[in-house]
């Protein structure tokens, strides 16, 4: 009866980690889930600003490339005069 009652005793205990341990996994699955949402967010916002800093160059381009047809449609005339 007594090794009977120290395997009773030692699968109590063993359960009592096992709930323990999954405790612990379930509260750093939330921390991490927490984080993943976070960088999930700061994905978001990332990509519309580079999306809207895209767009500022991708104008600023466009107008340099007008500035320097402009220019050299001057210089062209210039030099014809």
């Amino acid at each position: 009866m007594d090794k009977h009652e120290r395997r009773m005793i030692s699968v109590e205990e063993m359960t009592a980690s096992l709930i323990q341990m999954v405790g612990h996994t379930n509260a750093r699955l939330e921390e991490v889930q927490a984080d993943v949402h976070d960088l999930h967010a700061a994905f978001k916002q990332t990509n519309e600003t580079v999306t809207f800093l895209d767009k500022k160059v991708w104008e600023q381009e466009k107008q340099l490339f007008l500035l320097r047809e402009r220019l050299d449609k001057y210089l062209d005339d210039k030099n014809r005069s």
